[in-house]
C-alpha cells in the first residue's frame, strides 16, 4: 500500500506550516502520518514466512530457519485477482504484451583515409580468413591420440557380404576429443580424456565389387534450429553431456567451464564451441518434449507454478509442470491460451497451483494454503489491530483446525468427508471473509477476497484428504533455475529459451525417476548426430 504522506509532503509540512492548520486539519495530518507509521512498520516485520519477499531478502545474520509449518515463498499476484466473483463477472484472460521495437538502427559512420576509400569498401575485397602478414589463430594443444576408428559398412548392400577393413581407403577424416568414465568396474572412478581419429572413405567390396562410401552422420535441417547435429564434430557426446551438467547443475559460466576442463582434463575449448554443444544438445532432445507432454495430460495430479524469465529485454514466464515421475518446463507468456495449449483437452486430473486467476478456469483444481497461511501470518502481525488483526488470527487458527484433521484423516481409516464434518464452521468462515472483504485495510480486504473467490478450490482437499495441501513440490522445482537465472540474468535470444526449456525438463525427469541423466544425454546425442531417433526417456528406477 503506498504512503499517504511522500517527499514532497514531507518537505512543505514545516513546523510554521502546521501551526497555520485548524484542528480539523491537524486531526487529519496525524490520522496520515499514523497510518504511514503503521504501514511503515508493517513493512519492517515483513519476513519470508509472513510475505512475499524472497529468503536472499534477508541479512545473512538475520535469517531464521524456517516455520513448522514449512510453505515455499510465492510471487506477486495480481490485485485485481482478488475482486469477489460478484464484482469481477467473468475472469479475462491475461498476457503479457511485447514490448515496442526499437527504432531503426543508427547508420555507421565510415571512416575515409586520404585517398578517399571507405573503410568498408577495403572490407569488401578481403578473402576470408587470415590475412597475409598477420599472426594466425588455431587449436594451440597437441593431444596424443587415443584411439583410431575406421567407418566402414557392416555388409555389401548388394550380395549382403560382410566387408572387411582391409579393402578399406580412408579419404576424409576428423578428430574428436571426449571422455569417458573409468573405473566403473571397480576402482577408483574417474574421467579420462579421449583423442580419437575418425576415418572415413570408400570400401570395395571382395565379392561383387560393389563399392561404398562412408561420411558421417548428420540429421537434417530443422526449424527454427541454426546448430547442426553431425558427427563431423570436435566435441564428443559424452563431453558435451559434461559441459551441459556443469553449466545447468553446476551452474557455472562458460569461461569457468574452459577453465575447469583446461585444468582438470588439459583440453581447451573456445566459449563460443562450448555454447554450440549446449545448443546442440537442447535441439537433440526436442523430440523427446512431445512424450513428456503426453505424461503431464495423462497424470492424476500435476503441480503448476511459473516465475518471471527474462529473454533479452522481453519479460516471458518460466512455467514448471511436475507430476511424480516427470517435470516438463516451457518459457512463454502468462497466459489463459498458453496453459491451454500445454494441458489441452487430454487432462482429467488434479491441478494444484497457487491463487493466479488463469487457473481458475479449471474445474478440478487445488488451492496451495501455504500462501494463505503467510498472508495471514503476516495480518496477525500487523500493527492495525482494527482488521488485520482480528481477521489474520480468525484465520490462522480456522486453517490449523482444519490441517489437523486432514492429517488426522490420512492416518485414519478412508472414507470421511471432512467438509460436512465442518460444514456449520465453514458457513460461519465464510460469513467472516464477506464481512472482512469490504474492510478499509487493502491487505485484509484482499485475502478475504482471495477466500470468497478461491471457495471450491481451498476445500477441495476436505473431500479428498489425501491430496496435497500446499504448491511446494513446483516451487522446490522452480528454486534452482530461479538461483541460476539470478545469475545469467536469463536468456539472450528465441533459441537460447528453447535449449534452457528442453535440457532442465529432460534433466528433472530423469532424477525424479532415479536416472543418471548424463549417460542418456550422451546417447540421444550420438543417435541423433547420426539421424537416427532420440531414444525413450528411462521408466523409472523406483517401479
Amino acid at each position: 500500500m503506498p504512503l499517504k504522506l511522500s517527499i514532497p509532503d514531507l518537505e512543505q509540512l514545516t513546523p510554521e506550516r502546521v501551526r497555520e492548520l485548524d484542528c480539523a486539519q491537524k486531526e487529519q495530518l496525524l490520522n496520515n502520518i499514523l497510518d504511514d507509521l503503521r504501514e511503515l512498520h508493517d513493512r519492517l516485520n515483513r519476513t519470508p514466512w509472513n510475505s512475499s519477499c524472497p529468503p536472499s531478502s534477508q541479512p545473512v545474520w538475520g535469517r531464521v530457519g524456517k516455520p513448522k509449518e514449512g510453505e515455499e515463498g510465492e510471487k506477486g499476484e495480481d490485485k485485481e485477482e482478488n475482486k469477489t466473483s460478484a464484482e469481477s463477472g467473468e475472469v479475462s484472460e491475461t498476457s503479457n504484451e511485447k514490448s515496442g521495437g526499437e527504432s531503426g538502427s543508427e547508420a555507421k559512420e565510415q571512416s575515409e583515409d586520404e585517398s578517399g576509400f571507405s573503410r568498408a569498401e577495403e572490407e569488401k575485397d578481403k578473402k576470408p580468413g587470415r590475412q597475409p602478414g598477420m599472426v594466425g589463430h588455431s587449436r594451440n594443444q597437441n593431444l596424443p591420440m587415443t584411439g583410431e576408428v575406421k567407418h566402414i559398412p557392416g555388409e555389401c548392400v548388394v550380395c549382403r557380404a560382410t566387408q572387411s577393413e582391409e579393402n578399406f581407403v580412408a579419404e576424409t577424416g576428423h578428430l574428436t576429443v571426449d571422455v569417458e568414465r573409468v573405473g566403473e568396474s571397480g576402482g577408483v572412478l574417474g574421467l579420462q580424456a579421449t583423442h580419437v581419429k575418425h576415418l572415413y572413405g570408400k570400401t570395395t567390396c571382395p565379392a561383387c565389387g560393389h563399392v561404398h562410401r562412408t561420411e558421417p552422420g548428420r540429421t537434417s535441417k530443422e526449424e527454427p534450429w541454426e546448430v547442426e547435429l553431425t558427427e563431423w564434430r570436435l566435441v564428443g557426446p559424452m563431453l558435451v553431456s559434461l559441459i551441459v551438467f556443469l553449466h545447468f547443475r553446476m551452474r557455472l559460466s562458460y569461461r569457468r567451464i574452459q577453465e575447469f576442463l583446461d585444468i582438470w582434463l588439459g583440453l581447451y575449448l573456445s566459449t563460443s564451441t562450448l555454447s554450440q554443444c549446449v545448443h546442440e544438445a537442447g535441439r537433440a532432445v526436442e523430440p523427446l518434449e512431445e512424450e513428456l507432454v503426453e505424461d503431464i495430460q495423462k497424470a492424476a495430479l500435476v503441480h503448476i507454478d511459473e516465475t518471471g524469465w527474462p529473454e533479452g529485454k522481453e519479460v516471458l514466464w518460466l512455467w514448471c509442470f511436475i507430476t511424480v515421475t516427470t517435470c516438463l518446463y516451457m518459457i512463454g507468456y502468462r497466459s489463459r491460451e498458453f496453459l491451454e495449449n500445454v494441458l489441452g483437452e487430454m487432462f482429467l486430473g488434479w491441478m494444484m497451483s497457487d491463487g493466479y486467476r488463469t487457473y481458475r478456469f479449471y474445474p478440478q483444481r487445488l488451492r496451495c494454503w501455504a500462501h494463505l497461511l503467510r498472508k495471514a501470518r503476516g495480518l496477525a502481525q500487523s500493527s492495525n489491530s482494527a482488521e488485520a488483526k482480528p481477521f489474520g488470527k480468525a484465520v490462522l487458527t480456522f486453517l490449523a483446525d482444519l490441517m489437523a484433521a486432514i492429517y488426522a484423516a490420512r492416518e485414519g481409516p478412508p472414507g470421511e468427508n471432512l467438509k460436512e464434518r465442518f460444514a456449520d464452521r465453514l458457513a460461519d468462515f465464510k460469513v467472516l471473509c464477506e464481512r472482512y472483504s469490504q474492510a478499509d485495510h487493502e491487505k485484509t480486504r484482499l485475502l478475504a477476497r482471495e477466500f470468497l473467490n478461491d471457495w471450491d478450490a481451498i476445500w477441495a482437499v476436505l473431500e479428498n484428504p489425501d491430496l496435497p495441501l500446499t504448491n511446494n513440490t513446483a516451487e522446490q522445482a522452480l528454486r534452482h533455475w530461479v538461483i541460476a537465472r539470478l545469475l545469467s540474468q536469463g536468456t539472450r535470444t528465441p533459441q537460447g529459451t528453447r535449449v534452457f526449456g528442453l535440457l532442465a525438463s529432460v534433466i528433472d525427469t530423469c532424477r525424479l525417476r532415479n536416472i543418471n541423466p548424463w549417460p542418456y544425454l550422451a546417447e540421444v546425442l550420438a543417435n541423433r548426430r547420426q539421424g537416427k531417433e532420440a531414444p525413450p526417456l528411462p521408466v523409472s528406477a523406483l517401479s
